[in-house]
């Protein structure tokens, strides 16, 4: 039961994902290349599906720097975990946070607790 709703979350999560393609024309950009190299620096996230690359919807931010919302690119560079793992804790409510979930106290400009609680994860605090 427990694998079976893990890959239900999962199933759920790609539902609000665009591809490579959709992630250049949203943002402008020049070629299919970029959103590959903003990943591998870890400046966007994406989940691999099926051989592509999947990216969230929730992490972009027309009034955010570089299309993103604010603070993400250090919150996913703190992160010690796979990607898939972050796009979940991204959206988890966590407890030291009020009960907003990371990406909601990021956007209300709550970076530097986002920060603690996302080098947290790798103690075991996640």
């Amino acid at each position: 039961e427990a694998l079976q709703a893990r890959f239900a979350s999962r199933r759920v999560l790609l539902q609000h994902c665009i591809g490579t393609n959709d992630v250049v024309r949203m943002l402008g950009l020049r070629n299919r290349q970029t959103p590959l190299d903003r990943l591998k620096a870890q400046t966007l996230l994406a989940i691999r599906e099926q051989g592509q690359w999947r990216f969230p919807l929730w992490q972009f931010d027309p009034d955010g720097p570089d299309g993103v919302t604010a603070g993400l690119p250090e919150v996913l560079a703190a992160l010690p975990v796979a990607d898939l793992s972050k796009a979940r804790w991204l959206q988890r409510p966590q407890p030291l946070l009020d009960g907003q979930t990371p990406l909601e106290a990021l956007r209300a400009g709550q970076l530097n607790r986002v920060l603690a609680e996302a080098r947290a994860v790798g103690c075991g605090q996640d």
